[in-house]
């Protein structure tokens, strides 16, 4: 028996080990998640910068407002003037005027 045994061991040895096989997926389609996420990152890549003039923000790393296909997002505003200077110092109802005249001019450009 134990030259049968090892007969059999050395003829598995010797043969060669069988190639994995690995099956075949077919293309999965894109999802719908997908296709919103690639449908935005060309919106955004087609965005477009909205600057009022004003040239007090120019030192600031900022857009005042960014244009992505018909939606506008408007960054905060602060109660500055179109010179840099701030408007209605310890009066809270001049300061939400001038942001809300600061919205209106970016919105205009």
């Amino acid at each position: 028996m134990a030259t049968r045994t090892a007969a059999r061991t050395r003829k598995a040895a010797a043969s060669p080990p069988k190639k994995a096989t690995r099956a075949v997926k077919a293309p999965a389609k894109k999802s719908a998640q997908t296709r919103a996420a690639a449908k935005l990152r060309q919106a955004v890549s087609e965005s477009k910068t909205i600057d009022p003039g004003w040239t007090w923000d120019d030192r600031l790393p900022l857009a005042q407002a960014k244009q992505v296909g018909n939606t506008i997002y408007v960054s905060g505003q602060v109660a500055y003037d179109a010179n840099g200077n701030l408007v209605g110092a310890g009066d809270m109802k001049a300061q939400t005027r001038q942001v809300y005249e600061n919205l209106k001019t970016v919105l205009a450009a």
